[in-house]
């Protein structure tokens, strides 16, 4: 498929997005120690973050199908740099959970992105699409990931939260020279009401066809929370792994993910009946994998199992944003992919506090209750989504 010059940049802006995101990962139980926080205070500042992101995104995403996707793209760049600088430069933990409202505000700029390109894009090309947007956001992962923890190592845990603030700076530069939807254009003038703008994820969730394929979305994003943040503190508590090595590893992680995400419509058509297929079959396989991860005898095994983990997860954002989208028409996509988005903010909320405070009484405790979840939310996504659109 013939990627236009507008799309490529949609694409860098998103894996600038997720270079960001990515770099604070690897150091970011550390910062929060380094300025006198605990384990605790480091997942109560994630589901601070994750708590105003579950009410920003869907409106946020509203906006987008009336405003335009390219503004709402642009603030909410501003607000992330804005957000980031005041993480990195914090010296108490006030000032830290200050940002993480900032960033709960304005992070999450990548459903607004993806419905950006996604306009533009015929349905019968979307997962194809998604695998291409997945792979560009996996690209940004990889180097945020090694380039954070190296620099964590190196420099002090608060130097990558700054830089993250300057990847929003330049993407912010980036989405400057993308033109503006047509489809948004042709939607500037419909009006929603507060409830459609405010109340997207309940209203989406209240539609037949929806509610269990968002259900599951919760769920899947919940134990996907659980299962990777139990296996970034796994590392560091088992195996007193550095925040350069953990970087490292996550960068490994996510090249996996990203060969994987790269030719995605081609492995979905090859190996499984059809998307749900593959969706419900690796969210199994992420479950059962889970579950034998923390026997990990030694570091060689415990990458090994990751590996396989993380590559069982590489398909489930992407084919889950497809069939969604398939279900809603033009005039919906930003508003369905922002509520889409709450809900993993929402699993965001409950995963670092179930982390945070299980991983003290058993280290193999997040890891059971998120395979539970995987288990619960392959049972429940429906076969015809695609099939079923709001009459």
């Amino acid at each position: 498929m013939k990627v236009s010059t507008p799309e490529l940049l949609q694409f860098f802006a998103l894996a600038l997005n997720y270079v960001a995101v990515a770099l604070v990962i690897p150091g970011y139980t550390d910062h929060v120690i380094g300025i006198g926080g605990s384990l605790e205070s480091a997942a109560i500042g994630a589901a601070i973050r994750s708590v105003v992101g579950f009410f920003a995104t869907p409106v946020l995403g509203s906006l987008s199908d009336t405003m335009g996707r390219k503004i709402v793209c642009v603030i909410c760049f501003i607000g992330t740099f804005v957000g980031m600088i005041v993480a990195g430069t914090s010296n108490s933990i006030f000032s830290f959970q200050v940002s993480r409202v900032l960033l709960g505000l304005f992070w999450n700029a990548n459903p607004i992105l993806g419905a950006f390109i996604i306009d533009s894009t015929p349905k019968e090309q979307l997962e194809s699409q998604m695998g291409t947007m997945a792979a560009a956001c996996g690209m940004g992962y990889i180097f945020g990931v090694a380039s954070g923890g190296f620099i964590a190592s190196t420099f002090g845990n608060h130097v990558p939260s700054i830089l993250a603030g300057v990847f929003n700076l330049i993407a912010l530069f980036v989405i400057l020279r993308v033109p503006e939807s047509k489809v948004d254009k042709s939607n500037e003038k419909s009006k929603k009401t507060l409830k459609e703008t405010f109340g997207g994820v309940f209203e989406f969730w209240g539609r037949p066809n929806l509610k269990n394929p968002l259900t599951s979305r919760l769920l899947q994003e919940s134990s996907l929370a659980i299962i990777n943040g139990t296996i970034l503190e796994f590392a560091r508590i088992a195996f007193a792994m550095s925040p350069s090595s953990r970087g490292f590893l996550f960068m490994w992680l996510g090249i996996v993910n990203t060969l994987l995400q790269g030719n995605m419509d081609k492995i979905v058509k090859t190996c499984f009946k059809n998307s749900e297929d593959a969706l419900r079959k690796s969210l199994i396989a992420t479950g059962v994998g889970s579950l034998v991860l923390p026997f990990s005898s030694d570091q060689f095994a415990f990458v090994a199992l990751s590996t396989l983990v993380s590559a069982s997860q590489a398909f489930l954002y992407p084919l889950s944003n497809s069939l969604l989208s398939r279900s809603v028409d033009s005039k919906e996509q930003g508003s369905l992919l922002g509520a889409s988005e709450s809900f993993v903010s929402l699993g965001g909320i409950v995963a670092p506090l179930i982390t945070g405070y299980l991983l003290p009484v058993s280290i193999q405790l997040p890891f059971i209750v998120g395979s539970l979840a995987t288990f619960v939310a392959s049972s429940i996504f429906p076969s015809d989504i695609s099939k079923q659109k709001k009459k």
